[in-house]
């Protein structure tokens, strides 16, 4: 099972109930029409078919609303990251398609391809990198993927894992705020093959 982010506050959104699931869906549709930072509560508890009060209820304002809204979100992908990740085949592989496959689910769904967009990044940086919910989620887990190929000899001899699951945070949000043209999938594997995976471990395609 996937580990969860927010530390001890991760029940509260990982188990949340119908009326606040519901919310979240309609948060996602506002985000996606309007944007994750212009939506206001008035907007989700339209696109929910409730009051604002409502919506105030289940969330104490906007900037808790998005935080729930990125906790689930990011529970989701850990788990189809974790299967990836638990997959059979070369580590380097696993790690490789797991990421790619978090790019390419985040640009896949515009509600949370939203908060990437230039009118929205900057505020997003700023609520993701005010925290190392995130990194340390990562560092969850890829856990054990670490502890694999420590055991196997193929990690990096020395390197610090926190270090490297935060560098795995930053590198894909690179990926996914800044864009040099077209987008090009191959281009971004064969990055992320060359230069990211070589720099955790000692043997690999990446080498």
């Amino acid at each position: 099972m996937a580990a969860q982010p927010f530390g001890g506050d991760w029940i509260r959104h990982a188990k949340i109930g119908a009326a606040e699931d519901a919310i979240l869906e309609a948060a996602g549709r506002a985000f996606e029409e309007i944007g994750p930072f212009k939506a206001t509560m008035d907007d989700v508890a339209s696109e929910a078919g409730c009051s604002r009060g409502t919506v105030y209820r289940y969330f104490s304002g906007r900037g808790a609303l998005r935080r729930a809204y990125i906790a689930r979100a990011a529970v989701r992908l850990g788990e189809e990251a974790t299967a990836l990740l638990d997959a059979g085949g070369e580590p380097e592989e696993r790690l490789l398609s797991a990421i790619t496959h978090c790019l390419k689910a985040i640009r896949a769904q515009k509600a949370l391809s939203a908060w990437f967009e230039p009118a929205s990044v900057g505020k997003t940086v700023e609520l993701i990198g005010g925290t190392r919910v995130i990194s340390d989620f990562a560092e969850s887990l890829l856990a054990d993927l670490f502890e694999e190929t420590a055991i196997t000899g193929t990690l990096r001899p020395g390197i610090n894992r926190s270090l490297a699951a935060e560098w795995i945070v930053r590198s894909l949000l690179s990926v996914l705020v800044l864009r040099f043209g077209p987008h090009d999938e191959a281009r971004e594997g064969a990055m992320l093959r060359e230069h990211l995976l070589p720099s955790l471990f000692v043997s690999g395609q990446g080498l």
